[in-house]
């Protein structure tokens, strides 16, 4: 399901995916579009998610942002353009993420959305757990709302922010510690923001 979502996108010259996996996937690459603009990469395991996504810009166009997408996550239609907008609504602006809506009947959902009601969809991006929401001003009119943390699901990052943070790819962390060493890095060292849109949404 992911990769079908990125197939309308992988048709467009301006765009081009990789698709990580290990070598305990032989199958993988079956799923791939029937054309040059996605491709395979088989690295090892045991690689940082920084070494993993730097492999895959080497490949790519110097100039090209980068979009991280969970092998569990769904793009519905518009959603890669209207991340694409937020990260660049403003010169401070760095990361954008998307509203990520788990299926009814996830019993994560009410950790991060205390009052929601299991059995309906629900956007776990401003999350209780995470507890990422930075403050809003008093009189809010909607649009993009900062955040201190937005996980590794789905992110856009602007290049050039992508390679300030090469840095941190000799980190040692887990997977539930890199994309927060990053947000971290992004926020506090770069001075830039992290910014939700619900204009994206990536089930």
């Amino acid at each position: 399901a992911c990769i079908e979502s990125l197939k309308a996108y992988s048709r467009n010259p301006l765009i081009q995916g990789f698709v990580v996996a290990d070598p305990s996937d032989p199958d993988a690459d079956r799923c791939l579009p029937d054309n040059a603009r996605v491709k395979m990469i088989v690295t090892d395991p045991a690689c940082s998610l920084f070494s993993t996504v730097n492999q895959a810009l080497q490949l790519a166009d110097p100039n090209s942002d980068v979009l991280i997408l969970d092998w569990n996550a769904t793009l519905t239609p518009g959603a890669l353009p209207s991340l694409q907008k937020a990260a660049y609504s403003s010169n401070t602006s760095a990361i954008a993420a998307p509203q990520q809506v788990l299926p009814g009947g996830d019993t994560t959902s009410n950790s991060h959305v205390p009052y929601t009601f299991n059995d309906v969809p629900c956007d776990v991006t401003l999350s209780n757990h995470h507890k990422n929401i930075e403050a809003l001003p008093l009189f809010y009119s909607g649009g993009t709302i900062d955040l201190n943390f937005a996980s590794f699901f789905c992110l856009y990052i602007k290049r050039e922010i992508w390679d300030e943070c090469s840095i941190l790819g000799n980190e040692k962390g887990g997977d539930g510690q890199t994309d927060r060493i990053m947000c971290d890095f992004v926020r506090h060292v770069l001075g830039k923001r992290i910014v939700y849109t619900s204009d994206a949404v990536v089930l």
